[in-house]
């Protein structure tokens, strides 16, 4: 199968990942945008706007919604076919969230940041259910 471009205007992309299903993908980027792709042509099918950089981007297990990661510590709960925030979860004061993603049961989701703590959240909860700081820096080569 021949590869499909995906433009974006910029290249401003910090991270991109597949749908459960491999038919789509999600970007983020540093201009604030989320975008949302179709696999086989490399339309883009939807547009997201943060008011921050776009570190991190996740699909949940059915592919219905999707987290996103910013700059300023935001994690964000979006539905993918209406283009609605559905929740952003608080609490989290880190700048740069690099890592974004669900539970296999989509009940939960975890964060990290640029100051080394791990949050997991139970998704209907306003409070994280588990926190852990890294006690050094681990890089894996």
């Amino acid at each position: 199968m021949p590869s499909a471009k995906m433009n974006s205007k910029f290249l401003l992309e910090n991270n991109a990942v597949f749908s459960p299903d491999g038919t789509k993908v999600l970007t983020g980027s540093i201009d604030g945008t989320i975008r949302f792709y179709e696999v086989s042509t490399g339309e883009e099918l939807r547009r997201f706007s943060v008011n921050d950089h776009v570190w991190s981007v996740a699909f949940s297990p059915d592919g219905r919604q999707f987290l996103s990661g910013t700059e300023h510590g935001a994690m964000m709960l979006w539905d993918i076919e209406t283009g609605e925030l559905l929740r952003t979860f608080e609490g989290y004061m880190a700048k740069r969230l690099f890592t974004v993603a669900f539970s296999p049961d989509g009940k939960r989701v975890l964060s990290a940041g640029e100051d080394g703590v791990a949050r997991l959240w139970d998704i209907s909860d306003l409070a994280p259910a588990l926190t852990t700081r890294a006690t050094e820096w681990v890089f894996h080569r």
